[in-house]
């Protein structure tokens, strides 16, 4: 068996493959730090384990011993690299695009197998875009809704919410129904701009969304997409083989 893990920002998501089975469905559960005690029950000992982490050198270090103690084997990180399944990466520097961005760029594009835009509805948004030869043309990167939140209640002085509102376009009757509005307007607003300047660029017909606010935002969007919850796990097919 061959376990992936995508270790995010807030969450870990974690799906097996089997020669019998196939992929599982993917699982998830939130998670604040990595510890020797984090259990994810898993069907069977994996023989490798591969990785996509946005967490650092500590939470990667606490994974490697995680991996080591629990499934008898050292995990395979995946990196950000000038070039990958047919993708030429567009940083100056490759290695500072975040694997997480990499891994869905490398699967939204063998995909598609021509130019796409792919956009991540998670604790980061972010959009990034690569033209039918596979060149990528760079992205863009603003806080998620919850930070957009949070940022709201910590810089300012009567901007106060504390009861959970659902995600409506609507115009906002109350502080918290505004702000969940008025975030999930800037998200989409976010979306439909880097949708515009990036399939002029790209050439792409159809974006990807990903990210756990993906099918909050999908309904509000005024261009075709597809989405594919675990469009991570599946880069790292690519990236680790």
């Amino acid at each position: 068996m061959i376990l992936d893990i995508d270790l995010g920002n807030t969450r870990i998501k974690w799906r097996e493959t089997t020669a019998q089975y196939g992929k599982s469905t993917s699982r998830s559960m939130p998670l604040s730090h990595v510890t020797a005690e984090m259990e994810l029950d898993l069907t069977t000992r994996p023989r490798r384990v591969r990785v996509a982490s946005v967490r650092g050198p500590e939470a990667e270090a606490e994974l490697v011993s995680w991996c080591e103690r629990i499934c008898g084997v050292t995990p395979e990180f995946a990196r950000s690299t000038r070039v990958a399944a047919g993708v030429r990466n567009g940083y100056e520097q490759p290695e500072r695009l975040g694997v997480d961005r990499w891994l869905a760029i490398l699967a939204a594009y063998n995909m598609a197998r021509a130019g796409v835009v792919v956009i991540d509805v998670g604790t980061a948004i972010t959009a990034d875009g690569v033209n039918g030869s596979g060149q990528h043309i760079g992205g863009y990167i603003c806080p998620g809704m919850r930070l957009m939140e949070r940022s709201l209640q910590a810089n300012t002085n009567l901007v106060r919410f504390t009861e959970t509102h659902p995600r409506k376009m609507n115009p906002g009757i109350n502080t918290g129904s505004a702000v969940s509005a008025g975030v999930l307007a800037a998200t989409v607003g976010f979306a439909q701009q880097s949708w515009i300047k990036l399939s002029a660029l790209s050439g792409a017909t159809i974006a990807v969304l990903a990210g756990g606010d993906a099918e909050v935002v999908a309904p509000h969007l005024l261009f075709p997409v597809q989405l594919a919850s675990n469009i991570v796990l599946d880069g790292l097919d690519l990236a680790v083989p």
